[in-house]
């Protein structure tokens, strides 16, 4: 399945402590995904695909 229109996230490092519930950032698909099917994020210098299936699941797969 080739990638098209993918967008690179980077998101801030996850601090040591556990985040209380009520203070996590919340995102929403729409925003995140912007039309798209797939995003690519960065995390601590790996690639992942973030893929937004037809049945309307996410899939994190890490790119090769």
């Amino acid at each position: 399945m080739a990638v098209n229109n993918a967008e690179t996230l980077t998101l801030p490092r996850a601090r040591q402590a556990e985040t209380p519930q009520s203070e996590r950032p919340e995102l929403d698909t729409r925003d995140l995904f912007r039309g798209n099917r797939t995003v690519t994020i960065d995390h601590e210098g790996e690639r992942y695909i973030l893929r937004l299936t037809r049945n309307e699941r996410l899939i994190l797969t890490k790119e090769e």
